[in-house]
């Protein structure tokens, strides 16, 4: 791991996306080597399938994000310490680095926002993230104080049950809210939501990439560690609450998403949304549930970022987020039509992609649990797929004058969609080996 880390600090200096995607691409090799083995080192570890498939996935999106960011040697060096702090974040086996690396991913994304946004109301986005999320993180910091003053030790592993069920209170409601609440505001659940809807509006093309598709699955990986720590929390009560605000949540941000005019924003309400069905799902705790949420993770990480891409070159276009003026943007480019079209499909979950086992997995652990939650899981899948139709004809059906005088997309970011797009469909053929 120790490799990986002064790899990745070295590749920070490089300005070239060759000489990037192929660091990278080795990285990837040598943290799936290491998996094949016990290897530990300063409170890293890579030995399960959950933190295995967050660092390839962080991997595989950020080769994407780099030929975004290749002519701009700045962004460079940030997507570079991003990748660097949340590959380490994944693989902590120590509480304490885990909390670090939580809360410094906040630093690179909450610059990118600040300084690269456009309108004054980046300042009100940004502000809103960092208080959110570290306020959030308080109580967290609290309760892993308190196990260490308790246990006497000076690192706490998150793998390692003996030292924290000594201090479970399993009567004590609160005290698991606080150690959730630092990640479920990353997810984010529903209620909790407000910050990210805004800081995707007023973020650039990189920085809604990485927000969407690696940082809010920082929430979910951290929610996993948390229910090892405390089975019990699906047949309690604070279980059956998250459960209940995720699912709502789902199918009132579905809604949102459609009612929207600012298309960007429709994206992320839209993510809002399959976060919340993953957080259902996952609150069920069964070997199927857990399953689908991992799944879900992956598909959303790649197919959001590739959205978010598709509705900014529509806004460079023609100059609006309104909904209403971006009408048939994408129809002179055949290739843009193409991706969009996959990409949207991809979001409502048809097959062959890797989110439809997801979502599949998931309503078939709801429906056998109840009657009431398949028909919210039928409501979501109704709610997201309209507006994913929807989106898709209004920007690729159509006629508009300024088609005709906006610019063709870049090759380099063409290659990119089709990067983001090839594992969906592969992980799709090769499910029963993934399961």
């Amino acid at each position: 791991m120790l490799i990986v880390l002064v790899s990745m600090i070295f590749m920070s200096f490089m300005y070239y996306s060759v000489d990037v995607l192929l660091a990278l691409l080795s990285i990837s090799i040598l943290i799936v080597a290491l998996n094949n083995y016990n290897y530990q080192m300063f409170g890293l570890l890579v030995s399960d399938y959950c933190s295995m498939s967050m660092v390839m996935m962080t991997m595989w999106i950020m080769m994407g994000v780099y030929l975004v960011v290749m002519n701009t040697p700045h962004k460079v060096n940030f997507v570079s310490c991003i990748s660097i702090v949340m590959i380490s974040f994944f693989c902590s086996d120590d509480m304490i680095l885990m909390f670090i690396m939580f809360e410094i991913s906040l630093i690179p994304i909450f610059i990118l926002v600040m300084g690269e946004g456009v309108s004054p109301e980046r300042l009100t986005a940004s502000m809103w993230m960092m208080m959110y999320t570290m306020v959030g993180s308080v109580p967290l910091l609290m309760i892993i104080i308190y196990f260490l003053s308790k246990s006497g030790v000076s690192s706490l592993s998150m793998l390692n049950y003996s030292i924290m069920t000594s201090y479970l209170f399993t009567e004590d409601y609160y005290f698991i809210y606080c150690f959730l609440m630092a990640f479920l505001i990353k997810v984010p659940l529903f209620f909790l939501h407000s910050w990210l809807p805004k800081a995707h509006v007023e973020s650039p093309l990189e920085g809604s990439m990485i927000l969407a598709g690696i940082m809010l699955k920082m929430g979910v990986y951290g929610i996993i560690r948390v229910m090892f720590l405390f089975p019990w929390i699906p047949n309690s009560y604070p279980g059956m609450l998250l459960l209940t605000i995720s699912i709502i949540g789902s199918v009132f941000t579905s809604w949102l998403s459609v009612s929207v005019s600012d298309v960007k924003m429709g994206v992320a309400f839209s993510s809002v949304s399959h976060m919340n069905f993953l957080l259902s799902s996952l609150f069920l705790a069964k070997c199927m549930s857990v399953t689908s949420s991992i799944f879900i993770m992956i598909s959303h990480g790649l197919c959001s970022s590739m959205l978010f891409y598709i509705v900014t070159h529509m806004y460079h276009s023609s100059n609006y987020r309104n909904i209403l003026f971006m009408k048939g943007i994408n129809s002179v480019f055949p290739i843009l039509t193409f991706i969009s079209f996959v990409n949207w499909c991809f979001n409502l979950s048809a097959p062959p992609s890797i989110s439809f086992m997801g979502e599949m997995l998931g309503f078939i652990s709801m429906t056998s649990i109840s009657i009431v939650l398949s028909i919210m899981s039928c409501v979501y899948i109704l709610a997201g797929s309209f507006q994913s139709l929807f989106s898709y004809v209004i920007g690729n059906h159509s006629f508009m004058e300024e088609c005709h005088k906006s610019a063709g997309p870049d090759i380099r970011i063409l290659v990119c969609c089709l990067h983001m797009m090839l594992p969906l469909i592969m992980m799709f053929m090769f499910t029963s080996f993934l399961l």
